[in-house]
């Protein structure tokens, strides 16, 4: 099922995965602090519930976080821009997003632990996790 379908759905695949505009949903890995796409298979079947913790508004697009239903260790975001899904990550261990904020062309999603996972040039694959971040500083 593709990436608009589910959220438009609600829901999403309970795998570490990712969606750019173009290509298939895919499992990627944490590394230090980015991500590496991987060639591992999505579990189809696996899907959960998405609750929806922050949206945010910039000029014509949408982005949105929150939080897997299924555990309260995942959590979700997503841009959407002319009501299609351009992209969306999903980790189950990133604990809920919970806030969103835009810096100098980079969107920043803001985890319950604190952490800031910051798409620079707003392309989810120049992301980059900064745990090192304090919720007081965001």
């Amino acid at each position: 099922m593709g990436a608009s379908k589910l959220i438009g759905d609600g829901c999403f695949y309970y795998e570490n995965c990712i969606f750019s505009e173009g290509d298939a949903i895919i499992q990627f890995k944490i590394v230090d602090n980015h991500i590496e796409k991987t060639d591992q298979p999505i579990d189809e079947e696996d899907i959960t519930d998405l609750g929806v913790n922050f949206v945010l508004t910039v000029d014509t697009c949408r982005y949105v976080c929150g939080e897997g239903i299924v555990h309260s260790s995942s959590g979700f975001f997503y841009k959407e821009q002319d009501n299609k899904i351009k992209w969306v990550l999903f980790c189950k261990t990133s604990d809920p997003f919970v806030s969103i904020s835009e810096q100098n062309n980079n969107i920043i999603f803001l985890s319950q632990s604190g952490e800031k996972w910051e798409v620079h040039n707003d392309e989810i694959e120049n992301l980059k996790i900064n745990r090192e971040f304090t919720k007081g500083d965001f």
